[in-house]
């Protein structure tokens, strides 16, 4: 039973190494088979053997199925429910901070709906001033201000951009700023810049920090199949001569789960 009284350090905080390689201390054997399984089916299956293999505890133990094996198996369960929870918690805070970086995304991409609005005006006042239609009298030229491409929702081309116009937007701060609340917008552009910054950096470390956990996930899954196998074939063994006993050895609940569910038929039209 001393399986049982295993601690779960990287539930709390990943190992260093596991923080660049997700799969260090897995068994990929495993993880890559449990991967497949589903979750909820997988529990109730193993929990539905493990009552058969406490039922049958006498025979199954003289066929080679120790109460140890029984008990290891409802280790790797508790275990399996631990690693669960911890991967849906850290799954929460990963769309957490993903929603947290469209936000931020969303800010910087209306900062510069206005001021591209703002820009015609200000350049055509500049331009004006210096009696010349070039770069005017703050020496700006319209053209540093086309993206050369789009910046849809794309972090790193959004801050390159915003990196790239930052000072010809502070050149702009006097003409631009009555149309920004008569806030200098190359300080709100930095701000907002920095805050997507923040905002992706958290997302990428949430997303590095759940890796080795899914992982661990996956593997406690594999281990639970594996086992619940190892003991229908001891179950074969031990009641090769009691079919009725031996059928109740079956994994059902996992095979139904696994199944493609079938497309409900699409409505028939009554027009024609």
């Amino acid at each position: 039973m001393a399986r049982t009284q295993v601690a779960f350090p990287w539930l709390v905080d990943p190992a260093p190494a596991t923080a660049t390689d997700p799969t260090a201390d897995v068994d990929l054997r495993l993880a890559k088979r449990g991967r497949r399984e589903p979750l909820g089916a997988l529990l109730e299956q193993a929990r539905y053997s493990i009552g058969l293999a406490r039922q049958h505890a006498a025979p199954l133990s003289k066929a080679g199925w120790s109460r140890a094996r029984t008990d290891g198996l409802e280790a790797d369960v508790v275990l399996l429910e631990a690693v669960t929870a911890t991967h849906a918690e850290k799954r929460s805070a990963t769309r957490s901070k993903a929603q947290a970086e469209q936000r931020a995304i969303d800010d910087v991409k209306r900062f510069l709906r206005l001021l591209r609005t703002a820009l015609p005006m200000v350049l055509r006042e500049t331009s004006g001033a210096s009696g010349a239609s070039g770069g005017g009298a703050t020496g700006v030229d319209p053209a540093a201000f086309h993206v050369g491409g789009e910046l849809r929702r794309s972090v790193a081309r959004i801050r390159a951009y915003l990196d790239g116009v930052h000072e010809v937007v502070q050149r702009l701060d006097p003409q631009l700023a009555p149309y920004f609340g008569g806030k200098r917008p190359s300080a709100t552009l930095a701000k907002l810049r920095a805050a997507l910054e923040h905002a992706d950096d958290a997302h990428d470390r949430e997303r590095t920090a759940r890796k080795p956990v899914t992982w661990k996930a996956y593997e406690a899954r594999g281990r639970v199949i594996q086992a619940i196998e190892d003991l229908h074939r001891v179950a074969r063994i031990a009641f090769d001569a009691s079919p009725a006993v031996r059928a109740t050895f079956h994994k059902r609940i996992l095979e139904q789960a696994r199944r493609p569910r079938a497309k409900k038929p699409a409505k028939r039209s009554d027009a024609g």
